[in-house]
């Protein structure tokens, strides 16, 4: 059940990747979100921030993004919504398309 949710997941950050990289903004407030709630390790949240551009930090994210469990899926989502990208949600989701 968990595989498939992985699998799922996915395939949605696959297929979804133009989109995502054309609107997400990973701002200080989306990003101090993400240390909080350890969705990615030290290592990895350094890379971001290392990273000069936004497309640049935004690759970074969606690879390791792919490998997260579902907890920390969660709160990428949440981490979106309280920095005010309640629009990304609706896209990955589904709701509409960008």
């Amino acid at each position: 059940m968990a595989t498939e949710r992985l699998r799922r997941r996915r395939a949605i950050i696959k297929d979804k990747r133009d989109g995502i990289m054309k609107d997400l903004e990973p701002s200080f407030e989306f990003l101090d979100y993400l240390i909080s709630k350890d969705v990615f390790a030290s290592e990895v949240i350094e890379e971001i921030q290392s990273v000069p551009t936004r497309r640049g930090r935004i690759e970074i994210m969606l690879t390791h993004l792919k490998y997260v469990d579902e907890g920390d899926y969660g709160s990428f989502i949440e981490a979106l919504l309280k920095s005010k990208q309640k629009s990304i949600v609706n896209f990955i989701n589904g709701k509409f398309f960008a």
